[in-house]
């Protein structure tokens, strides 16, 4: 799906074509996708969809069989990797270094496009640059530490940290949160955003979590079986069938339920992450201007209402949806317009 027609990508991907080792059956084939400026997109789907798969070609890990790869107009291919990684910064799933390599020495490594591999950072602005990634990621204070002696969440902090050093205003992040508890994938997606909304860096990720791409992302690139079968923002694309699509299973009200359902079904969830948003109060309002109590229909058959433990939506609580659907985010007022869309 394309993007407004004002709105400029940092990425724009054209008929792209791939397969591992020039197999039978291509991953992609004839894939189209843009990546806006400005914006956290993160690349959802199961696994085998082809999300890695399309990171790593716009990493230039890969390199595609056919079509292109644009970025800001220039096609990545016809850049040098030092020149790429002055515009683009990357963050890969694993990632290792010398356990006795101090956090600092490991940042400085991210000005190597300026230097190469070998050489320290010592100018004046490779030490600017370091300091401003340490302060950033809350490192300052870890800087003559060794890597070995940080916690996880930490660890993946320093390699974030190397990445901004470079200087790029573009950050691609493979699987950021994995290896790691709630608690440090909170603050590592908490950072993400940041860097977004106070620093204006363009960020691309991949997200296993839905919930979490639900919450922190501004755009959404869904992937099914190699194919983008839809793009946007959460609150935009989200319904229970796309989630049914990309993942593989049904995510709303059961299919299975004895009571009658009215020309729109309203589903809401009173799973944890909505229920302690607010999710009852929501209820309460649709009880009260509807007359019917959950598994019930209103007696000229317009609207049924269903209460279910939770839409795979966490990221959207309150969340409830009507059909296909969805509305997130949700307070007791807005209630009485989503009812009015439905009998105009």
């Amino acid at each position: 799906m394309a993007n407004n027609a004002n709105e400029s990508n940092v990425f724009t991907v054209r008929g792209l074509h791939f397969a591992y080792d020039h197999g039978r059956v291509p991953i992609f084939d004839g894939l189209d996708v843009t990546i806006p400026e400005g914006r956290i997109t993160t690349l959802i789907g199961a696994n085998g969809s082809g999300k890695s798969t399309l990171f790593n070609l716009l990493t230039k890990n890969l390199k595609p069989t056919g079509g292109t790869v644009h970025l800001r107009g220039g096609d990545v291919a016809d850049l040098r990797l030092r020149d790429f990684a002055r515009l683009v910064a990357i963050v890969h799933q694993r990632n290792s270094a010398p356990g006795d390599l101090a956090v600092e020495k490991l940042v400085g490594y991210g000005r190597f496009p300026y230097h190469g591999m070998g050489s320290a950072a010592n100018t004046e602005e490779d030490e600017r640059m370091v300091a401003w990634a340490l302060e950033v990621t809350g490192l300052t204070e870890y800087a003559k530490r060794p890597v070995s002696a940080l916690s996880g969440g930490q660890a993946q902090r320093v390699w974030i940290a190397m990445a901004l050093a470079q200087g790029s205003d573009v950050l691609l992040l493979d699987e950021p949160t994995t290896y790691l508890d709630v608690r440090y994938q909170l603050d590592i997606l908490h950072l993400v955003k940041r860097l977004n909304t106070e620093f204006g860096m363009t960020v691309v990720m991949v997200l296993h979590d839905v919930n979490q791409a639900l919450r922190y992302s501004d755009n959404l690139v869904a992937l099914a079986d190699g194919r983008i079968v839809a793009q946007g923002a959460p609150d935009d694309i989200i319904t229970s069938g796309l989630l049914e699509e990309v993942y593989g299973v049904s995510t709303f009200y059961s299919q299975f339920s004895l009571t009658p359902k009215g020309k729109y079904n309203i589903s809401i969830c009173l799973g944890t992450a909505c229920y302690v948003k607010g999710a009852d109060k929501v209820l309460d309002r649709l009880v009260a201007k509807l007359g019917i109590q959950p598994e019930e229909c209103t007696p000229d058959g317009v609207f049924s209402l269903t209460a279910c433990r939770c839409i795979g939506a966490c990221g959207l609580a309150p969340v409830l949806t009507v059909n296909e659907d969805v509305y997130g985010r949700l307070v007791p007022e807005d209630v009485d317009k989503i009812l009015a869309k439905y009998t105009a």
